[in-house]
């Protein structure tokens, strides 16, 4: 919801869906079911026509971007469960239509959206690049606090291919205060990973990212680390494991 807030105050129209649809009546009625944002907000959101919610998968055709931002617990083995990201992506393979971006917010680790998001967009029959454009972006939000809204928050792109990251980009471009194109999904994805929240601890930060030497690249996320944490952060604070 911080999210589409942001794009609403930068004018653009959201279409949210949930497949609770106690949710989906309680935010079109105005009420709103998170802490940080007052129901006061979404009243004016709907009243405005900027927002809607929907339990209608195929109502998903309408957007032109949609963003996947849903739950990874872990599992008992401590890996994310994928399971609402693989049934998300399945959902949106079932309406997709040319000219449409997907994004996927939601964290989790380094080739999720090549390896499991991809191919199932790929049922859909249509072309990657051309057709639909896909990245991925790890969602920035730091909840109830006043200094750092979402939109105050600087996010990293990265793109599966050059269209789909300059789409990106401009998307977020056009409602967060800094956005750092990276070179693939995979740096985008490793750099949620290892980054000490400076409100957690203000000693320097230790930044691990395990790389084959093709997939992730050390100007990307040391891209990342200077947007997110520039305060804390300097070169020598970041180490970098090669497997």
């Amino acid at each position: 919801m911080p999210l589409a807030g942001a794009f609403i105050n930068a004018g653009f129209r959201v279409l949210g869906f949930d497949v609770d649809e106690v949710k989906v009546d309680q935010l079109n009625s105005g009420q709103s079911f998170i802490k940080h944002i007052a129901s006061e907000t979404i009243a004016g959101w709907v009243a405005a026509e900027q927002f809607e919610a929907t339990c209608v998968e195929s109502r998903m055709a309408e957007a032109d971007v949609l963003l996947i931002c849903v739950p990874t617990p872990l599992t008992g083995s401590r890996e994310p469960d994928l399971q609402y990201v693989e049934s998300t992506a399945r959902s949106i393979a079932a309406s997709l239509r040319p000219g449409q971006l997907v994004v996927l917010e939601s964290t989790t680790y380094p080739t999720t959206t090549r390896t499991v998001v991809l191919p199932l967009l790929a049922e859909s029959g249509l072309e990657l690049g051309s057709d639909y454009f896909l990245a991925y972006s790890p969602e920035r939000e730091d909840p109830g606090n006043p200094d750092y809204s979402a939109a105050g928050i600087p996010k990293v792109v990265g793109g599966i291919d050059e269209p789909s990251n300059l789409l990106a980009t401009a998307l977020y471009e056009q409602a967060i205060v800094q956005v750092i194109p990276v070179s693939s999904p995979e740096v985008a994805e490793a750099c949620v990973i290892g980054v000490a929240h400076p409100k957690w601890d203000e000693r320097p930060v230790l930044f691990i990212v395990r790389t084959d030497g093709s997939t992730l690249d050390k100007d990307g996320a040391l891209a990342f680390l200077k947007g997110k944490i520039a305060k804390w952060w300097t070169p020598d604070d970041v180490l970098f494991v090669d497997e």
